[in-house]
């Protein structure tokens, strides 16, 4: 697409853009590399914005008049503030009209917010979608203070998605042929490409969004669609790590990882990729790099198609917070397996895909990745049983290889801290095992498996 420059698609993150010493180092970044490669650049909403913003729609509904004002003047006012540090970049962002417009559009949504008193998906995801406008306007104006010629473009224009508002899927036969003609076209001219994360459009232009943490996705829709040599996620930790290091002291970076097996991280816990990133780049064996925007000559996290697989290892621990149960006492005459069956049917239906799920053909037992507890909608099952809610709990997930060998299962329940264990659910490939725990439980369960299962397995390999 580009003559001989592979062009590599750079995805930053919230934290990334919240300070101006973190957008200098992007800036330093691709100033560096341009002259070797295409650069196009991905972009969440800066740290904390999406989050602030829901805050404000929600004061909104609530229907006090103004309520919203303060917080959302504060976004506007950091956001003037970054851009500042870079003159004339201060000068474009608070002299064009562009974030003027998108705060007169925000206030007007709010104060009619206001009088409907109810905040739809639809209009969740309309306001959502400023945050990551709002970063890449001002990212655009930064760049070209800089003397890096640009190109602001709209993902709205060229991600088209179904209606599913706050978890949007895209259409690919339509976004990707208008990914790759506005970034062409922006390239062959010498124009670094500015794209949002996390949104898109209906067919119709109704804005939608890919759900939270989406822009990984997006990055990885975009190097698909543009065939890039590769796909780099700068964030701010150093690559992906063997469990949160917030959590777990000893926790270290795991340096290469198979697709599949970086997925399986995502889906049981992992924060630092949105799950559904690997399969664009897998599809297209597109590799794929986590790195630290603070350590940028590290290595990081290498995502690809060749990684070693060892036997009977652990590599990494996993955890949830917010995962609520289900458990639906199988009604007279109810066949098991049309129970499981209607329950899937019914989480599908609340759009909620399901962590785990099993029966002892008395009883249906399903987990959910939801803060929102699963009793108030048990109506629907009645005609197959009784349901009951559980109080939310956490999960915790060894992930490696050949988890079933009787050392490593052994080994995983003398190390258990907790007394209560709602389930154990192993995969069909022995490359997982998840537990059921108290919340209160979560953080020791997952430094006391770490110590027993990944450091000491370190320390005797």
């Amino acid at each position: 697409m580009t003559g001989t420059k592979p062009i590599i698609v750079m995805k930053y993150g919230g934290v990334s853009l919240a300070t101006a010493a973190s957008v200098g180092r992007i800036v330093s970044e691709l100033a560096k590399r341009r002259d070797s490669v295409s650069p196009v650049l991905v972009l969440s909403a800066a740290d904390k914005t999406t989050r602030q913003l829901l805050t404000c729609a929600r004061e909104a509904a609530e229907g006090a008049a103004g309520c919203f004002e303060p917080l959302l003047q504060s976004i506007f006012a950091r956001h003037r503030e970054l851009a500042a540090a870079f003159p004339p970049a201060g000068e474009i962002a608070a002299g064009t009209p562009l974030l003027d417009l998108y705060y007169e559009d925000l206030s007007r949504i709010m104060h009619g917010l206001s009088e409907i008193g109810e905040l739809s998906p639809r209009l969740q995801d309309q306001i959502l979608s400023y945050g990551e406008l709002i970063s890449t306007g001002v990212m655009s104006a930064v760049l070209t203070a800089c003397g890096i010629r640009n190109r602001l473009l709209n993902a709205q224009d060229l991600i088209i998605t179904d209606d599913t508002h706050s978890a949007a899927v895209p259409i690919t036969d339509i976004s990707y042929p208008r990914i790759r003609d506005a970034v062409t076209a922006a390239l062959g001219e010498g124009d670094v490409p500015v794209i949002q994360g996390f949104i898109g459009s209906t067919r119709d232009g109704t804005p939608t969004t890919l759900g939270f943490e989406g822009s990984d996705y997006t990055a990885a829709l975009v190097a698909e669609a543009c065939s890039a040599s590769a796909l780099e996620v700068w964030k701010n930790v150093d690559g992906i790590m063997s469990a949160d290091p917030d959590i777990c002291p000893a926790a270290e970076i795991i340096p290469v990882l198979h697709y599949d097996r970086a997925a399986l991280l995502s889906r049981l816990g992992a924060r630092v990729l949105h799950p559904k990133t690997l399969a664009p780049v897998r599809n297209s064996s597109i590799p794929m790099r986590v790195k630290s925007l603070d350590s940028p000559a590290a290595s990081g996290t290498m995502i690809g198609a060749e990684a070693s697989r060892g036997k009977e290892r652990v590599m990494a621990v996993t955890h949830r917070t917010h995962v609520s149960l289900l458990r639906l006492g199988i009604g007279e005459g109810i066949a098991p397996e049309a129970a499981v069956r209607a329950v899937g049917e019914w989480l599908e239906h609340a759009h909620l895909a399901p962590l785990y799920m099993s029966t002892d053909g008395i009883t249906v037992l399903a987990a959910a990745d939801t803060e929102t507890a699963l009793l108030p909608h048990r109506y629907a099952l009645d005609h197959i049983g009784t349901a009951e809610a559980v109080d939310p709990i956490g999960t915790v997930s060894i992930i490696g290889d050949g988890l079933m060998h009787a050392g490593i299962l052994a080994r995983l329940f003398q190390a258990l801290p907790c007394s209560r264990i709602y389930f154990v659910f192993q995969d069909a490939h022995s490359e997982s095992v998840t537990i059921g725990v108290e919340r209160s439980d979560v953080e020791k369960t997952v430094i006391a498996l770490h110590d027993a299962l990944v450091t000491e397995n370190r320390s005797t390999a």
